[in-house]
């Protein structure tokens, strides 16, 4: 283009909700529904997947809700996903199937569920609040109740240093005998966490060595239980975070550290460092700083609080993924998913902590989840807990969601091309994308200080559309009709005429099975005088 300035986006820096969109990180988006960030900078429309077959209790009502969901590793290794409906505990095996008919489990209860034990005692143990666990065995899963020397009213179990930890909202943390996971010893086998401070226990996660004890206004550490005496050589210790949880299922372990929903409406994250010195535990201050940010206004304006017991997360392939209720329509399930790419971080003005790259998922509305790796590949599915519908989800190969088009939508925030002083006209824009014969919808519009913010979807349209049989192959192999090398990939230009301070892009598709990528874009402009 001549010796025309222009201006390079082709990195895609996160969703940012919460911040003046005119200043704004330069390729930060004010909208990302259903892109994920590309290790190299671009944006990548997410997996669909599947319906699994039929509702756990298929001769049930087929809305009858279902209350939990997890991955049970049978002895020999193979992997089931398992479901608590109608007071019965049921696994998939190419259709859900009974694990014991005569079990009589309380209605309508959460479980939460915990891996356990080596080789053939392999089990998983579900709690669920009431006066007994759920056991899940074989190879062939078979589900029992635990009922004898329980712990009354465990509403989470965490497995750690070879025992089963469990809470029951309250102030205590109870733990069974070294590998006997059915020998709780309730006499004994319990620990008092700061009685009658900072609320009940409400979630436990392990972090390296250590055991984190979310209470709902402040959290605790037990680094040391491995030592064979409990209670005489334990200890157990107050971490520097100024608040806890209400929200058990929102606390996950990631690759920076334990994240959670705060009982203040954040996403915080807690990852001290423990160390050992002069016969003592000490704690390095991390404190638990806010991660949230960039999506805060979003949090205030949509989480209700009154529901935050609620939310669920899940770790995927380095990525959080929170679901919530909002506060529009008093429904009774999620409805609301972000996700947090942890791999990726901005270091935003005057806050000291950087924060992580946010997204949306709409139409993924799941109330529990659950990670599978059979065949070595990690698979991410699920529930919908109203209607008892279980979905593998985020699957690259699979390009909508149950039959149903994903419906992706990226929008800059505006762009001050050549700085936001001058007024500039647009002459040309490249647009790099991957598409395979399949199209992205683009809008490309100017703002000019003291008029008014154009709206979402105005100004220039286009159709970015790409054939393998035009771009720049790996390779020319053909079987069939079938050219072997990679998909697709081009720029196309395109000409304008539009004058402002700002530029905006908006990206998007909206078509079932097709898959779009977003590489690149770069405007040429000239200044045309100062604002």
């Amino acid at each position: 283009m001549g010796n025309y300035p222009y201006a390079e986006v082709k990195y895609f820096r996160g969703l940012t909700t919460s911040r003046d969109l005119l200043t704004s990180i330069a390729g930060q988006l004010q909208k990302n529904h259903n892109y994920l960030y590309m290790p190299a900078g671009g944006l990548e429309e997410r997996g669909g997947g599947a319906r699994l077959t039929q509702n756990p209790n298929s001769s049930s009502d087929a809305d009858d809700p279902i209350f939990s969901l997890s991955n049970y590793i049978a002895p020999n290794n193979s992997e089931f996903l398992i479901t608590n409906q109608d007071q019965k505990v049921y696994y998939y095996n190419s259709g859900w199937q009974d694990a014991n008919a005569s079990l009589a489990l309380t209605a309508d209860k959460k479980i939460r569920w915990e891996m356990a034990g080596f080789d053939t005692a392999r089990a998983i143990y579900g709690a669920s609040g009431e006066a007994y666990l759920v056991k899940v065995i074989g190879n062939t899963p078979a589900a029992t109740k635990v009922t004898s020397g329980i712990p009354s009213g465990l509403i989470q179990l965490k497995l750690h240093k070879n025992r089963l930890f469990g809470v029951d909202n309250e102030d205590t943390l109870y733990f069974t005998e070294i590998l006997d996971f059915d020998n709780w010893n309730t006499t004994s086998n319990n620990i008092e966490i700061a009685p009658g401070i900072d609320g009940g226990i409400r979630a436990l996660e392990v972090w390296g060595d250590a055991l984190f004890i979310f209470k709902e206004k402040g959290v605790y550490v037990l680094p040391n239980a491995d030592l064979p005496v409990p209670k005489t050589n334990w200890n157990v210790l107050r971490t520097d975070a100024i608040i806890g949880t209400q929200s058990t299922d929102s606390v996950k372990r990631t690759r920076i550290g334990i994240m959670y929903l705060s009982s203040d409406n954040y996403i915080r994250l807690i990852s001290p460092n423990i160390t050992f010195s002069s016969g003592e535990y000490q704690l390095g201050g991390s404190g638990s700083p806010i991660i949230s940010e960039d999506i805060q206004d979003d949090l205030v304006e949509l989480l209700d609080t009154t529901k935050k017991a609620n939310a669920s997360a899940v770790v995927f392939n380095d990525l959080y993924i929170i679901s919530f209720q909002s506060v529009n329509n008093g429904l009774t399930y999620n409805d609301l998913t972000y996700f947090c790419d942890t791999t990726k971080f901005n270091q935003l003005p005057n806050i000291p902590q950087p924060q992580p790259y946010w997204g949306q998922f709409t139409g993924f509305n799941y109330d529990f989840f659950a990670t599978q790796s059979a065949s070595d590949t990690l698979k991410l599915y699920g529930a919908k807990g109203l209607s008892g519908a279980v979905h593998e989800t985020l699957n690259p190969s699979i390009h909508n969601d149950n039959g149903e088009a994903i419906v992706s939508k990226a929008i800059l925030a505006w762009l001050p091309v050549g700085g936001s002083g001058t007024v500039k006209r647009i002459n040309n824009i490249y647009f790099s994308g991957d598409t395979d014969n399949w199209n992205i919808n683009l809008v490309f519009n100017a703002y000019r200080l003291g008029k008014e913010l154009p709206t979402e979807g105005e100004g220039i349209s286009r159709i970015y559309t790409t054939s393998t049989t035009d771009a720049s192959l790996v390779g020319t192999g053909v079987v069939g009709t079938a050219v072997i090398g990679v998909r697709g990939l081009s720029s196309s230009r395109y000409s304008c005429n539009l004058r402002g301070n700002y530029f905006v892009a908006e990206f998007g598709n909206d078509n079932a099975n097709e898959f779009t990528r977003i590489l690149k874009l770069i405007i040429y402009y000239r200044n045309l005088s100062q604002s």
